[in-house]
């Protein structure tokens, strides 16, 4: 799994870690969407780039999560991917009051498939 490689590469340098992250993205572009590689761990993987001082990538890879989110209506990850995106990415392009009916939506999905930690973070952000 993507997080999985993200974690045990980061600690050992930050730029293998990112390099990771773009292949598994790159294969997921090129071979498809499966459960290891949701739109929630690009919206992760956005929020990486954003830390690491890359806003534009990131914006852009946040912008590609929530399409993803949308063509595949993916209920498992739509709270991660909604949180993800728009709190650590998309604010740094756009108006945080664009999100708000975003945040709405996680935390109404993170509360459907029991995500308390979503929840928390939607409601947080909401308010």
């Amino acid at each position: 799994e993507l997080g999985a490689n993200f974690a045990m590469t980061w600690n050992a340098d930050e730029n293998v870690a990112s390099y990771c992250i773009l292949k598994g993205m790159q294969i997921v572009l090129i071979h498809g969407i499966s459960p290891s590689t949701s739109p929630a761990a690009i919206a992760l993987y956005a929020s990486l780039e954003v830390f690491l001082g890359r806003h534009d990538v990131g914006y852009r890879f946040a912008k590609l999560a929530l399409r993803l989110l949308n063509q595949l209506d993916d209920k498992s990850s739509e709270a991660r991917t909604i949180i993800w995106a728009h709190s650590m990415c998309l604010h740094h392009r756009e108006s945080l009051s664009h999100s708000v009916p975003f945040f709405r939506r996680a935390v109404d999905c993170a509360m459907v498939n029991a995500e308390m930690e979503f929840v928390v973070y939607g409601a947080a952000n909401f308010f």
